[in-house]
């Protein structure tokens, strides 16, 4: 059994009132690909009282790309992941709760920022994460906060 964090929408293009699931991560989506199109499944549904948006997950995921896209350049290519580990990095600076523990490996320690993931961090949590993120890599491109989401979600098409 998966579990496999989604959230219900009304489908496009269908009948009235149709329901569909609709995966949060790309984690999530690659965990139905066990599975055929329109194959019957069992599903457990339990819902949550602040719903994470997957909107703003989604932004704060093409916000990385973006910047990732921005700063890398022929001797270095920077990931989404990169720059999300760099962001939480930077927040975890100025809020040491976002650290979810240190290792010491070869007298070095490293610290392991919390996760972000649906699953893994609350609503209202999340939103005081992204209110820091956002900023953080705005100014690392030059860019306002607004110009950043804008590129970001002129590229989620």
């Amino acid at each position: 059994m998966k579990t496999i964090i989604g959230q219900i929408r009304f489908a496009k293009d269908c009948r009235p009132f149709d329901r569909v699931y609709w995966p949060y991560t790309d984690e999530d989506k690659d965990n139905t690909k066990g599975y055929k199109i329109n194959q019957h499944v069992t599903m457990n549904v339990a819902g949550s009282r602040k719903q994470r948006s997957i909107e703003q997950l989604n932004t704060y995921w093409a916000c990385c790309g973006v910047v990732a896209e921005m700063k890398s350049d022929h001797t270095e290519i920077l990931s989404k992941e990169d720059i999300d580990f760099e962001t939480k990095t930077e927040v975890a600076k100025k809020n040491p709760s976002l650290i979810k523990r240190f290792r010491l490996i070869n007298d070095i320690v490293y610290i392991e920022p919390i996760s972000i993931a649906l699953a893994n961090m609350k609503h209202l949590e999340a939103c005081k994460y992204f209110d820091k993120a956002f900023p953080i890599m705005a100014d690392s491109v030059g860019l306002t906060v607004e110009k950043l989401i804008a590129e970001a979600k002129s590229r989620m098409g």
